[in-house]
């Protein structure tokens, strides 16, 4: 209901119903329910204004009892009484066809101005928008007690979010404006752009189901990977580029795109749920044949696997993933990898004494590789 009514406002008025410059902004807007007023040229019914309005209350007992309620509403006009009434849901059909036409009309407005490098807001819809931001504060709000960490939530993620954007324009700037950087590079910066937004995306949803036993969402957030890599031309360097032919390339990201929403779950507490799934997926990225994907599994199926009480596959699956990692570039990724590891065989000290050496003298050489020379 609050999703379509936003939708609904900005085709009706060509303009959202939150002001904002930025998703922060707009996520203060919204979580202090100041509704912008509509454009002094406009002749939308008040009617229709009214259940808009209340469509968009920041209070959800507020709003319709349902999306079926607020349709019947759009459906009359009560100014003219029962003769009003629109014949075969016109109202509804006119403002669906409105809210179709709305998104042609902005982009041609777009193509009249057209930027070199526009920002990139409309890449988040559905990853971390206001109907998210919403739903994340609506789901961790509703005890009282729970206020202060609802508004730290998406603080966070509204950072966050930030961040990316700021990143993604800056990318394409210094590459298509300043012409400092490759367009390699650029491909490397976006590709680790994308990364993070699949993360974000992942991570905003888990903690949109509200709070579960295990859940620390603090904790998760923390877990999302550094938007400042991606401006690490050190770093980018040493990432293997995407494979050339593009279906392999759409079917790397689709495998990432599930591997961080089982990360999202596993770092939620729930291990249990996403074994299964990253086994399988440990399957799909070998047959794949892109050794960074290989690194990445490795990593998330070792933590479910610690988080299972299983140390000593988990052992060993972190060990073929610092290795992995360091291979192709992904030093973030070992470092992940060889911070957990210690405490896993701490664990297994008992048991596994005599390897436990063996285990930590490899993993220094590995690890070793992290620090390379300066230029």
């Amino acid at each position: 209901q609050f999703s379509f009514c936003v939708a609904l406002w900005e085709a009706l008025y060509d303009q959202r119903p939150f002001a904002g410059r930025t998703m922060v902004e707009l996520s203060a807007a919204v979580a202090a329910g100041k509704l912008r007023e509509p454009p002094a040229d406009t002749r939308i019914p008040g009617f229709l204004q009214a259940a808009l309005r209340r469509g968009l209350s920041v209070d959800p007992d507020a709003r319709w009892p349902d999306l079926t309620a607020l349709l019947t509403e759009l459906e009359r006009d009560p100014s003219m009484g029962r003769r009003r009434l629109l014949v075969g849901g016109g109202l509804a059909a006119s403002l669906l066809g409105a809210l179709a036409v709305g998104p042609a009309l902005a982009e041609h407005h777009q193509a009249e101005d057209i930027e070199i490098c526009p920002a990139a807001d409309a890449r988040l819809e559905g990853v971390w928008d206001l109907s998210l931001h919403h739903q994340v504060h609506q789901a961790f709000a509703g005890d009282s007690s729970q206020v202060q960490q609802a508004v730290q939530i998406n603080h966070f993620l509204d950072d966050y979010a930030a961040d990316w954007l700021a990143m993604h324009k800056d990318a394409c700037e210094d590459t298509n404006v300043r012409r400092e950087l490759s367009p390699a590079i650029l491909d490397k910066r976006m590709q680790c752009l994308e990364e993070r937004r699949m993360a974000l995306g992942a991570v905003s949803h888990q903690l949109a189901g509200g709070p579960q036993p295990q859940l620390e969402p603090l904790v998760v957030i923390a877990g999302l990977p550094s938007i400042e890599r991606c401006g690490d031309l050190d770093y980018l360097e040493a990432q293997a580029p995407m494979p050339d032919d593009r279906a392999l390339a759409a079917s790397v990201n689709e495998v990432r795109a599930r591997l961080a929403e089982l990360r999202a779950q596993v770092d939620a507490g729930a291990p249990h749920q996403s074994l299964p799934a990253l086994e399988s997926l440990a399957e799909e990225a070998v047959a794949l044949g892109y050794a960074p994907l290989d690194a990445q599994v490795l990593t998330e199926l070792a933590f479910a696997q610690a988080g299972m009480g299983d140390p000593r596959e988990s052992q060993r699956r972190l060990e073929e993933a610092v290795v992995a990692s360091i291979r192709t570039g992904q030093d973030e990724l070992a470092g992940r990898a060889g911070t957990e590891a210690p405490v896993t065989f701490t664990y297994q000290r008992g048991e596994l004494g005599v390897r436990l050496e063996v285990v930590d003298a490899g993993m220094r050489d590995a690890l070793a590789g992290l620090f390379r020379p300066a230029g």
